[in-house]
């Protein structure tokens, strides 16, 4: 995977923040965009977040999970997927109720670009264990032909889960028993990740670095 500049991660912060105001407060998809650098028009997975800032007692501010959705295949534009995705975490993740225009000036967004998923050899635990690093690498998992979860590495280093337990839960995430990435019908790719986001609603954009000092 090609990395991304600081200055292309906010050019994909900013349309996911323009394509959901567009969207709630006019009703429309933004066009996609022409003339942004090349590695913005690769095919890539993307899945964009966005969080809620919440104050509590004695003026500490916090970050609270507003939605998340993405596209785990590279099989669009990356500009068009995360304007796309944008747009589905903002109204249609089941787990929230619909995002509303009054909400933006409260909210952060995170975009999190993806590799191409590589299938990992889970018959061999400890190589597979080997290759996840912490705070870099998700992990998906494809039953059937198709994908049923996925973890992204900002879940796991939030709930301070090791590598065993993010193959675990990838697969509580799809109903399935905890043990079941062993299995020879399920499927576990993992893949790299550049992770992207505002440090304040419309405000300074910066690349997050979960890995450092992680094993």
């Amino acid at each position: 995977m090609s990395e991304l500049s600081l200055e292309e991660g906010t050019l994909l912060i900013h349309y996911a923040r323009l394509a959901v105001d567009r969207y709630l407060s006019r009703g429309v998809y933004i066009m996609i965009p022409q003339g942004l650098p090349s590695k913005l028009y690769e095919k890539r997975g993307v899945f964009v977040s966005i969080e809620k800032i919440v104050s509590e007692r004695g003026g500490v501010k916090r970050r609270v999970l507003r939605g998340r959705r993405g596209i785990v295949d590279p099989i669009l534009p990356l500009i068009e997927a995360t304007i796309r995705s944008a747009i589905e975490v903002a109204v249609r993740d089941y787990r929230y109720p619909p995002l509303n225009v009054g909400e933006l000036n409260n909210v952060v967004f995170e975009v999190t670009v993806l590799s191409k998923p590589e299938l990992l050899d889970v018959r061999d635990v400890q190589k597979c264990l080997s290759e996840l690093r912490l705070g870099l690498d998700g992990v998906v998992l494809e039953v059937g032909g198709r994908y049923r979860s996925v973890v992204l590495p900002q879940t796991a280093v939030e709930e301070d889960w090791d590598k065993s337990e993010i193959l675990q839960q990838v697969c509580l995430r799809a109903g399935l028993p905890m043990n079941a990435w062993m299995n020879s019908n399920v499927k576990i790719y993992k893949f790299k990740t550049q992770i992207f986001y505002e440090l304040h609603p419309n405000g300074e954009v910066i690349e997050r670095a979960l890995y450092i000092g992680r094993e």
